[in-house]
């Protein structure tokens, strides 16, 4: 499920007034105001997955939101400052998110304040507030359009990644029939995989089964996998030509070349 350009930015306009709405934050989560003097959130310098706290969906290159998978499309390099402002750049397409006019776009880094970010401890997350207009902050939504932030304010989480290894070597494909991909000899198999997944979902390994737009079949976010189950066990996650793998299956191929791969396609 992809959301096409929902990211955007709203502002931070509610205001609170008396005891009355001193009982209401004891009870209830709401925007601040842009002036709030709460101290910042820190995070820590490395490589996250952003995705929105109510429904889990991830931040891509493209400021879209989408399913979450192992991709350096949805992983940010976060880096702060000496005033603990946040810097946001995409991995795989190293633009930063940047604030301009009122809107959120990405753009070449410029080290400008435009760039930079701050984050707000909210209930399920963080909000993240421009350094540059702190009216404003990230927000996800159907359309890209600014938003009176009337309800609480929009959470983000951050989880802790890595960047993916990318691998320049030959590439498995049905004309190249085999190749020496990252983890050893590769060579690919047709073959009706709802026994396998059944078998991974019996032995407690969660995903759900798809077909990648190139053909290569998937096991949640990784490439489902035939392997030497004595020295790749269920479940094991390797690296593969066609991306991360895991294995999921074995064959007779195994006794022959033990540190062969199988991988899964519809070719």
């Amino acid at each position: 499920m992809k959301r096409k350009g929902v990211m955007n930015i709203f502002a931070n306009k509610q205001k609170l007034f008396g005891a009355a709405a001193a009982f209401v934050m004891m009870f209830s989560i709401v925007a601040q105001p842009a002036n709030a003097k709460t101290a910042n959130a820190k995070l820590a310098d490395g490589t996250y997955q952003i995705t929105t706290a109510e429904e889990n969906l991830a931040l891509n290159k493209d400021a879209d939101f989408e399913d979450k998978k192992d991709s350096d499309a949805q992983k940010w390099s976060v880096s702060s400052d000496e005033k603990g402002y946040l810097k946001i750049t995409n991995v795989e397409s190293n633009q930063v998110l940047t604030y301009k006019d009122k809107q959120l776009t990405l753009a070449d880094d410029a080290d400008s304040k435009a760039q930079k970010w701050q984050l707000k401890k909210t209930s399920d997350g963080y909000q993240i507030r421009s350094v540059y207009n702190s009216k404003y902050s990230l927000a996800e939504n159907e359309k890209a359009e600014l938003e009176n932030a009337k309800g609480k304010a929009e959470s983000f989480t951050f989880s802790e990644t890595e960047k993916t290894q990318t691998w320049t070597g030959p590439v498995l494909s049905a004309s190249a029939g085999s190749v020496e991909g990252p983890s050893g000899r590769e060579t690919y198999y047709n073959l009706d995989m709802s026994g396998v997944v059944s078998a991974m979902q019996a032995a407690g390994i969660e995903g759900e089964y798809w077909v990648r737009e190139d053909g290569v079949k998937m096991y949640g976010d990784y490439v489902m996998v035939a392997a030497n189950y004595s020295i790749r066990p269920k479940g094991t996650l390797i690296e593969t030509s066609l991306g991360t793998g895991i294995v999921c299956d074995t064959g007779g191929f195994a006794s022959v070349n033990p540190t062969q791969l199988d991988i899964a396609t519809n070719w």
